[in-house]
């Protein structure tokens, strides 16, 4: 141990002390400080914590009514509490708040003197695992560019500085979508060894607007472009009955096919999320798309149907209907009085049929088959001529 220097009742005249050693002093002797007060001086660095250790410190205070301060380099006092006693050793924990000279003082109260102690600061050694370390961001959206996010490190709520309390290594070939592992070397006196923290690269977002649909009345195909580095896709739909988007699939390829639970001419609303499967196993998601609508084409629909009024032999009959669909064809049947059997005439092809009437044709009975282009037909009711 070494010695306070005497006469050292002022911060000009404090002991100056070294860190990580004990001092021994005898407690405000008379014949040297007739203020009876003991000061000593240390410098200190911001974001480091210290144990500041008393030996003799309750029997002192109780004996003497000691009071223990310590001064920052503002000149404020520090609330350090009663502290904590172990094999007789009242010690403290302290984060600087500063970096610069602090001031320990000892002052009696009472009339007391000529106690022996021994007092020192030490640097503590600090679990690696309490420090707080964070990202200026912790995933990034796939551009092809090579990230770099900030890090940022805390003791004890103090941010630490960089190149001085700690460097960062970074991984090589941080630009492709995947997870990436940055290791914080530590230099701090409180902390020894590394920390690593991660970040990730996702992919991109599908472009709603860029996305297009080919639909029938019984399904829906969806495409958008592919997202650069991606594995695959999942695929949402709205479910009006859950109030929100449920996954319908997982596809490959930038298209996908719906074939089941559609109705005819109904929009329906997806979304589409990118993803990459890393080697590792781990998966890594996009942000869905925005919704993108697609309807459903309509059924052929025979909305409206005009019979042919009886007519005399040698007058013309026409019989028209009305359908809507796409790519419309028309079938015409037909059988006359007394027939039991239709026949398919191949001389009417629009939704008009027309014919002169003749006593074998008077009281002929047709009807229409209109088939769209997707192979769905609609039949007319039947009209008398």
């Amino acid at each position: 141990d070494s010695w306070e220097v005497e006469n050292n009742a002022t911060k000009a005249k404090a002991t100056k002390i070294s860190l990580n050693k004990m001092y021994s002093g005898v407690y405000c002797e008379q014949f040297y400080n007739a203020t009876y007060v003991d000061c000593f001086a240390v410098n200190l660095t911001k974001g480091v914590t210290y144990q500041l250790n008393f030996d003799n410190y309750q029997v002192m205070k109780s004996s003497s009514s000691l009071i223990f301060g310590v001064i920052d380099p503002s000149g404020n006092k520090i609330s350090i509490g009663n502290g904590k006693i172990s094999n007789n050793i009242t010690y403290w924990n302290i984060t600087a708040q500063k970096s610069g000279t602090y001031y320990l003082i000892l002052k009696n109260a009472g009339s007391g003197k000529g106690l022996s102690y021994r007092l020192g600061v030490y640097v503590k050694n600090l679990n690696v695992n309490s420090l707080q370390i964070s990202l200026s961001t912790s995933s990034y959206v796939y551009n092809g560019k090579v990230r770099t996010p900030g890090v940022t490190v805390k003791a004890n709520g103090i941010t630490l500085q960089k190149n001085t309390h700690y460097t960062v290594t970074y991984p090589k070939n941080r630009s492709s979508i995947g997870e990436y592992t940055i290791t914080v070397n530590l230099k701090h006196p409180n902390y020894k060894g590394r920390r690593t923290v991660k970040f990730k690269i996702l992919p991109a977002t599908v472009d709603a607007s860029a996305m297009t649909s080919v639909t029938t009345p019984t399904a829906i195909r969806l495409n958008w472009k592919k997202v650069p580095g991606a594995t695959g896709y999942k695929v949402y739909q709205y479910s009006t009955s859950k109030g929100k988007y449920v996954e319908i699939a997982t596809v490959k390829d930038a298209t996908y096919k719906k074939t089941t639970n559609l109705k005819p001419d109904t929009k329906y609303y997806f979304k589409v999320k990118a993803y990459r499967k890393l080697s590792n196993g781990t998966v890594l998601y996009g942000t869905a798309s925005g919704p993108f609508s697609a309807t459903t084409k309509q059924i052929v629909k025979i909305t409206n149907q005009y019979p042919g009024l009886c007519a005399y032999s040698g007058d013309k009959v026409s019989v028209r209907i009305i359908a809507t669909g796409l790519g419309l064809k028309y079938k015409w049947y037909y059988a006359d009085q007394g027939a039991s059997k239709f026949t398919c005439s191949s001389s009417f092809t629009s939704n008009i049929y027309s014919i002169a009437m003749n006593s074998a044709r008077n009281g002929r009975r047709v009807y229409c088959v209109v088939t769209d282009k997707y192979g769905n037909s609609g039949f007319s009711a039947l009209l008398a001529t």
